[in-house]
C-alpha cells in the first residue's frame, strides 16, 4: 500500500490538505477507489524460507502480525506523518516524508503517550510538563511515572524564561512534554523557543498536537521532536473511533525493530484495521471540518466576550487572549474549535447553563462534528485534587465547549437562550 518512490511525494508536497490526502489513497491492491480493510489478525507466507526471511530481520516488508504491522495503521501513519511534516520537507527539500518524519499508530491516545513516555524515560530520569494538561496524561504522570522511579515536575507558566529555570533546576530533564492549545485552559506555548531551550538543555521537546491538529500547527517544523495525537478528537471527527499516535521527526526511531517499536508492540496498544480506515475516511474531510470548527468557534467567542453574565472567555483567537500574538504566529488557518469560559454565577450558573443547552451535547471528548459542552472540574479532570486544579488554572465553574460545524446561527440561538436561564 506504500509508495516509497520520491516523485509522488514531491508532487504531493506542493499539495495542502485535503488533495494531498485523496492522491496518496490512489496506489492501492487493484486500484480500488477507498484503501480496502486489512481486518486480519496474521498474515501467511507463501513458503517457510519466506517466513524466516521476515523473522530473521532480512525482509522488512512483509506483514506477520496485526499488533506488530498492519496495512491500514502504516498507511495511516505515513500519512498523519505527512501531514506534520510537510513543511519540513519543504525546508529541507527532502523527496520523501520517510527520511523526515515517521509515526506509528495507537488504540488511543493514552496508549500513544503511554507508549512515547515510557519508552524515552527510564529510573532516575526526570519530565518537565505543564500543569493544564488532558487530564488522562496528568494522571499519568503523576501516579504511574513515579513508579517508574521517573520524577514529574509541572510549570504553571508558559513563559520561556520560567522554563529555562525550571531545565536549570533540573539537569537531568531528558524530556519537556506540553500541549498547545493546552487542556482545559486554551493556553498557547511557544514551540519553537521551547523546543531551543530543551534541547539547549539536552532534552528533547514532545508536543500534544490534538487541539491544533496539523491542519493548523506543524511542530515538527518548529524545533518538536515527537508529535502525539489523540485521534479520536478532530482527526477522526466524527466521534465513532478511538485512536492515537506518536510522530517522530527521527524515522529510525521508530522505525521496525527499532526500541520505540519494540516497546510499542510489547504493550499491546495496537489499534484496529476498521478504526484506522475509519480515521483515514476522517483525514480527508480534516480541512473543511477544520476551517470550519475554527470560524464557529470564533464567533461563539465573540459572543460570549462582554455578555453581561460571562466573567471571563479564553479563546486564542480572541486579540484579548495573552497569547494571541503568538497563536497568529505558530497556527495558521483559524484557531481550533475549543473555548473555555466561565460565568459570574460560578458552578451553579454553569449546571443551569449546560442543563438548558438543546445542541450541545453533555460529554467528555471533543473534536466532533457535533458540539459537546462539559465542566473539567467534574468530568475530565475530577480525578485532580483540588490544589492540583488551581495550579492547572481550572476552577469549579468553567466550562470547556468543543464547538462543532453546525448552524452557527443555531449554535449562537441555543447559547445565548441558555445563558438566560444560567
Amino acid at each position: 500500500m506504500r509508495d516509497t518512490s520520491p516523485g509522488p511525494d514531491r508532487q504531493k508536497n506542493r499539495l495542502t490538505g485535503v488533495s494531498s490526502i485523496v492522491t496518496s489513497s490512489r496506489d492501492t491492491p487493484l486500484h480500488s477507489h477507498v484503501p480496502p480493510i486489512f481486518q486480519t489478525s496474521t498474515f501467511s507466507f507463501p513458503s517457510t524460507d519466506a517466513a524466516l526471511r521476515a523473522f530473521g530481520g532480512e525482509d522488512n516488508e512483509s506483514f506477520v502480525y496485526s499488533r506488530g504491522r498492519n496495512p491500514n495503521a502504516e498507511d495511516l501513519a505515513r500519512k498523519l506523518s505527512w501531514l506534520e511534516a510537510r513543511d519540513l520537507m519543504a525546508e529541507t527539500g527532502a523527496d520523501s516524508v520517510d527520511t523526515v518524519a515517521a509515526g506509528r499508530i495507537f488504540s488511543s491516545g493514552m496508549g500513544a503517550i503511554s507508549a512515547l513516555l515510557s519508552s524515552q524515560l527510564s529510573m532516575g530520569d526526570v519530565v518537565l510538563s505543564q500543569a493544564s494538561l488532558y487530564g488522562g496524561t496528568f494522571s499519568f504522570m503523576k501516579e504511574i511515572c513515579p513508579r517508574m522511579g521517573v520524577e514529574v515536575r509541572f510549570v504553571s507558566s508558559f513563559l520561556p524564561e520560567d522554563w529555562v529555570r525550571a531545565l536549570e533546576m533540573h539537569p537531568k530533564a531528558k524530556l519537556v512534554y506540553i500541549e498547545t492549545p493546552s487542556n482545559p485552559t486554551m493556553e498557547i506555548h511557544d514551540i519553537r523557543a521551547l523546543a531551543d531551550i530543551a534541547h539547549a538543555a539536552g532534552a528533547r521537546l514532545a508536543v500534544d498536537n490534538t487541539f491544533a491538529t496539523p491542519y493548523l500547527q506543524q511542530p515538527l517544523s518548529l524545533g518538536a521532536d515527537y508529535v502525539v495525537h489523540s485521534l479520536t478528537k478532530f482527526i477522526s471527527g466524527h466521534g465513532a473511533t478511538i485512536g492515537g499516535a506518536v510522530i517522530s521527526r527521527r524515522p529510525e526511531e521508530v522505525s521496525l525493530y527499532s526500541h520505540f517499536w519494540k516497546h510499542a508492540i510489547e504493550l499491546g496498544a495496537s489499534p484496529s484495521p476498521f478504526d484506522c480506515w475509519l480515521t483515514d475516511m476522517g483525514l480527508k474531510t480534516l480541512e473543511l471540518r477544520m476551517m470550519r470548527h475554527s470560524a464557529n468557534a470564533l464567533a461563539i467567542a465573540q459572543l460570549l466576550d462582554g455578555h453581561p453574565k460571562v466573567d471571563s472567555v479564553s479563546y486564542p483567537g480572541l486579540a484579548a487572549h495573552p497569547q494571541h500574538d503568538l497563536a497568529r504566529a505558530q497556527m495558521r488557518g483559524g484557531f481550533g474549535g475549543l473555548l473555555t469560559f466561565e460565568l459570574k454565577d460560578g458552578l451553579a450558573g454553569s449546571k443551569r447553563f449546560m442543563d438548558s443547552l438543546s445542541i450541545p451535547s453533555i460529554a467528555i471528548s471533543l473534536g466532533s462534528v457535533d458540539s459537546l459542552v462539559q465542566c473539567p472540574a467534574l468530568m475530565t479532570h475530577s480525578n485532580m485534587s483540588r490544589e492540583d486544579q488551581r495550579a492547572a488554572g481550572i476552577s469549579d465553574g468553567q466550562i470547556r465547549l468543543s464547538v462543532g460545524i453546525e448552524s452557527i446561527e443555531d449554535l449562537a440561538t441555543d447559547i445565548l437562550q441558555a445563558l438566560d436561564r444560567a
